[in-house]
């Protein structure tokens, strides 16, 4: 059943909560009500109802988290569905179908939206941090330096090694590779990688773990991309050199207002997170790896240094409202503040080069959330950057246009169609596109009236 006046959830929300649904409705705040029966009568507390009620996400357009910071999860509104994402990729993701949408408004005449749903926003289950749940379904991946690629060919065939070192360097003697033809240069190893793989998965008695996980694919890939250190590395340096100047500039400029992660949409008791040494000095290595397994590798490690600080910055300040026996829950939204953070304290000189170095020449890296997670993350934060206005103290966002708006041509980043999604970053990289412009991060401004709709002054929306 799809009415208000008998839903027992609003109605609970209305009369026993209706503190919570007078902020709600004054805030503007997305109501979710789910239908009669889809729960126990018995789990409508506090907690159960303060889960849905959601609020803008800070970074993220048509993404919504709980108003009350409370809840791990992340809520994207598409068209007649919910996709409620309690930690990274599609496996972490519950589809809820909206049912019927009301338009309300408050006392001030500014709308708000009621979704009527097919079912709640939560269960019963263990809470957990949304980074952290990437790394339960991530994969074991051994081979992440040159060296080690190498030797792991060798000692399947040292002849087909040689090989392919014999067509890189052949290939290197006689081509140029130009800043401004970066996606000729990406086909012609592309064609040597596919060479290598076919001629590999040929060999008669191919060990098993060779071909599990894409190890040997991810392998030649870095062997050789690797070999074409340092020409191919200059080549994208010269072809971003303007792109990486803008964003090392506004690096510096965001380092001097001493910025901390509460202040691009983190929770409160992320506001003590400091950056020691140990991460900017993760963060710094990038410049010196060369394959973009190696690059992507040195990310994800930072990643995992910066959640290390962020739970450690929560337990020395010892925050008065966390209960000992509720571990603070890091999200997106806080991981992405955070880097905000770390990226403009470090300063990285290249960085724009090195995210299309990983994106344009990558074609095997590992299919695993905690990897796709730390590239996405990083994206976000270096676009979020690049459009960060200083002169109006705010943080206004093009990524949507940007993102969709790079072609397979000479940068090589992205491909504009998004029709043919297959993987977990892909579906990440899909939700970047539809960032939201933010004016300023936790304002509520008034949204357009709708119309046609008849007035309830009862329930107090159209």
């Amino acid at each position: 059943m799809t009415s208000l006046q008998k839903n027992i959830f609003y109605n609970t929300l209305v009369k026993t909560f209706r503190k919570r649904y007078l902020d709600a409705m004054n805030k503007c705040h997305t109501i979710i009500v789910p239908i009669n029966d889809s729960y126990e009568c018995n789990v409508i507390n506090d907690h159960f109802i303060s889960a849905h009620i959601l609020k803008d996400s800070p970074l993220l357009k048509s993404h919504f988290v709980a108003a009350n910071n409370k809840h791990t999860f992340d809520v994207e509104i598409d068209e007649q569905i919910l996709r409620v994402t309690r930690g990274f990729g599609d496996k972490n993701c519950e589809i809820i179908q909206i049912l019927s949408e009301e338009i309300a408004y408050n006392y001030q005449n500014k709308d708000y939206r009621i979704l009527i749903c097919e079912k709640p926003l939560i269960k019963s289950n263990k809470r957990q941090s949304s980074y952290e749940s990437t790394k339960t379904n991530s994969q074991n991946v051994s081979l992440i330096s040159f060296a080690d690629c190498e030797s792991f060919l060798r000692k399947l065939s040292p002849q087909l090694t040689d090989s392919l070192k014999a067509k890189v360097e052949e290939m290197m003697k006689t081509y140029i590779i130009l800043p401004k033809y970066l996606n000729d240069a990406k086909d012609r190893f592309k064609v040597i990688i596919d060479w290598g793989i076919e001629n590999f998965e040929s060999l008669p008695n191919l060990p098993e773990m060779a071909t599990n996980d894409s190890q040997l694919d991810s392998a030649i890939e870095s062997y050789i991309i690797g070999l074409t250190d340092p020409k191919l590395l200059d080549a994208i340096n010269k072809c971003y050199k303007n792109e990486d100047e803008l964003l090392y500039n506004k690096f510096t400029q965001m380092s001097e207002r001493h910025i901390n992660p509460v202040e691009f949409g983190s929770q409160q008791v992320f506001e003590s997170f400091t950056i020691n040494a140990i991460i900017r000095e993760e963060l710094s290595r990038i410049e010196s790896k060369v394959t973009p397994l190696e690059k992507l590798y040195s990310l994800r490690k930072t990643l995992d240094l910066v959640t290390e600080q962020m739970n450690k910055s929560v337990q020395e300040r010892h925050f008065p409202l966390v209960a000992k026996s509720e571990p603070i829950c890091i999200m997106s939204d806080d991981l992405i503040a955070a880097v905000i953070c770390v990226l403009t304290a470090v300063q990285p000189k290249r960085f724009e080069s090195e995210i299309n170095f990983i994106q344009t020449f990558s074609w095997n890296l590992p299919q695993n959330n905690e990897f796709g997670y730390s590239l996405v993350t990083f994206e976000v934060v270096k676009e979020f950057i690049k459009n960060y206005n200083l002169s109006q103290n705010s943080h206004q966002m093009n990524a949507k246009s940007e993102l969709k708006g790079r072609q397979s041509g000479d940068n090589g980043s992205l491909s504009p169609n998004y029709s043919y999604i297959s993987s977990p970053l892909d579906r990440e990289l899909e939700k970047i596109s539809k960032m939201i412009d933010i004016s300023s991060i936790g304002s509520n401004s008034s949204q357009s009236r709708h119309s046609g709709h008849e007035v309830n002054d009862d329930l107090g929306y159209k």
